[in-house]
């Protein structure tokens, strides 16, 4: 058997060579892409992890927040409330002064018993000289 070779046969040995350092050099590449794709794939998995639980937190501070405008809207009426309460001592106040001025009157006046008393006293004088004078006439 002959050996026949081509004319060119070394320049295909050389393409040949750099063919399969170029098929080396694109496994390598591939490699890194791969590592690359499995780095992103687990920051991504990250990022959605604290996503999630970026979420959750503005779930609670909407529901906080909530709380707080009914709270607010609770002090409000509240406060409405103690005004109308305010008021309403405010004009007790002044009824409550007016009854103290009557009592005050009342007390510095001379008293309806004591009145009464002598008034008692008068007509069991009126009574007794009436009863004097029938007897000295004789009757």
């Amino acid at each position: 058997m002959e050996d026949h070779q081509c004319q060119n046969h070394t320049g295909h040995t050389e393409k040949m060579k750099m063919l399969e350092h170029d098929c080396i050099d694109i496994k390598a590449n591939t490699r890194l892409i791969v590592a690359g794709q499995h780095e992103i794939r687990e920051r991504v998995a990250a990022v959605e992890a604290s996503s999630k639980s970026a979420h959750h937190r503005l779930d609670s501070m909407e529901k906080l927040t909530e709380s707080i405008i009914t709270l607010a809207g609770e002090v409000r009426e509240g406060s409405m409330n103690t005004r109308v309460i305010l008021d309403r001592m405010e004009r007790h106040d002044g009824a409550i002064d007016t009854h103290d001025q009557r009592i005050d009157k009342l007390e510095n006046a001379p008293g309806i018993i004591a009145m009464k008393g002598w008034i008692f006293v008068g007509g069991f004088v009126v009574t007794a000289v009436l009863a004097f004078m029938l007897g000295k006439v004789g009757l």
